[in-house]
């Protein structure tokens, strides 16, 4: 496998695994078993990062051109599934007890992609959706970081990147504003990660950062874990928002130890398995959510308790809806 091939298939391999953890991070948050573990399951939600600074990564290997044809191309992927999907959503809501709270009001916000600046909206047909509103913003933004990257250089680009996030960062923190979702999720918080995977994009040798020995990998995801927890568990609200830092380190490191241990023949199971799902990420970031919604509410019409042994199942028929989900648009399209 050449290096152009490997560089290609890790960013797959990064989009599958992100999602598989950031849905396990989901369903097991119901699950009651300590404080350690309440905290420990947050780290799968970090993939969030890793699917920010992959698509800044993405996005900049191909340069935009035309900014009309540029919207045209990239929301039409993006934005047929999400309104079919959030139909879909409110359709269920009008015919079952499954997001029975929401109704045309917060539909209408998505179609119309305001709901990302109003606390009652954003949370709706699933809490999880937040990341497409802000995927949106840098969709918007991406024309005109990449002629600022152009013109700033590579270097000076990253930096601006960076320290406008940390001062938005620091914003928040300050102000109290970290825990409300419209705040925390404007794209100003994310842009150094989506600015770090255009700057990579457009390094000479882009896979430079991807060369190190895979021993070195597992100490930074070690040391980016424990800062994380230290600042998360000795800083309150402030330390939580300044956490990305740290964990997105530690994530970014732990996906790369884990896919260069799948190389090895004993284990390729592992990298099959992750490439396979993420040829549907998206989708099955779409669907996972209300699948989960509604196998708990089966459950608990039915008397059962939900514990640790139900996220494989639930897990396998989400997979099987995102599948499905997947071809339906494919025909569409």
């Amino acid at each position: 496998m050449n290096n152009g091939i490997r560089r290609i298939e890790f960013v797959d391999f990064a989009k599958g695994f992100a999602i598989l953890t950031i849905i396990l991070f989901h369903y097991s948050q119901p699950l009651q078993y300590g404080q350690l573990f309440s905290q420990a399951i947050v780290f799968g939600g970090t993939g969030i990062h890793l699917f920010f600074m992959l698509s800044g990564f993405g996005l900049n290997m191909k340069p935009p051109g035309n900014a009309l044809k540029f919207y045209r191309r990239r929301f039409s992927r993006i934005l047929i599934p999400y309104f079919i999907f959030v139909t879909l959503a409110f359709a269920v809501s009008e015919f079952t007890p499954i997001y029975r709270e929401f109704g045309w009001r917060e539909w209408l916000s998505h179609i119309l992609l305001y709901k990302m600046f109003f606390e009652d909206y954003i949370g709706s047909f699933g809490y999880h959706l937040w990341f497409i509103s802000t995927l949106i913003q840098f969709y918007l933004l991406f024309p005109l970081l990449y002629k600022l990257k152009e013109k700033a250089g590579n270097v000076n680009f990253l930096i601006l990147c960076c320290g406008i996030s940390l001062i938005y960062i620091l914003y928040l923190g300050i102000s109290g504003k970290g825990d409300l979702r419209t705040w925390n999720s404007f794209f100003p918080r994310y842009l150094w990660e989506f600015g770090l995977g255009m700057f990579l994009a457009s390094m000479k040798n882009n896979q430079a950062w991807f060369t190190k020995k895979t021993i070195w990998y597992l100490i930074a995801a070690i040391s980016g874990l424990i800062i994380m927890a230290a600042m998360s568990l000795k800083m309150g609200q402030f330390g939580r928002v300044l956490n990305d830092f740290p964990a997105f380190v530690a994530y970014l490191s732990l996906t790369i130890f884990i896919y260069r241990a799948g190389l090895l023949p004993v284990l390729s199971f592992v990298n099959k398995g992750v490439l396979f799902v993420s040829q549907w990420s998206y989708e099955l970031y779409l669907v996972h959510f209300i699948v989960f919604t509604t196998f708990l509410y089966l459950m608990t019409a039915g008397g059962m308790i939900y514990n640790l042994l139900w996220i494989l199942p639930v897990l396998l028929l989400s997979l099987f809806t995102a599948y499905l989900f997947h071809r339906f648009i494919k025909i569409l399209n």
